[in-house]
């Protein structure tokens, strides 16, 4: 049946600044797509870096104040 979320789909949440939603709502709409997809993308790119990568990336979100 056409738009029909997809059985194994779930809703994920979490919290960030205002900015960042803003800059992730310019990047959607820049390429034409939804914001879902560009946090997809975002995810996929982090899941495929080396974890010592992955570490380092969140040390550094963990230690910022944005």
């Amino acid at each position: 049946m056409a738009n029909q979320r997809r059985a194994d789909k779930t809703s994920f949440a979490g919290f960030i600044l205002k900015k960042q939603k803003a800059k992730i709502l310019e990047l959607a709409d820049r390429h034409g797509a939804y914001q879902s997809d560009v946090l997809k993308a975002m995810a996929a790119n982090y899941m495929a870096l080396p974890k010592s990568k992955q570490r380092e990336l969140l040390l550094n979100v963990m230690s910022s104040d944005d």
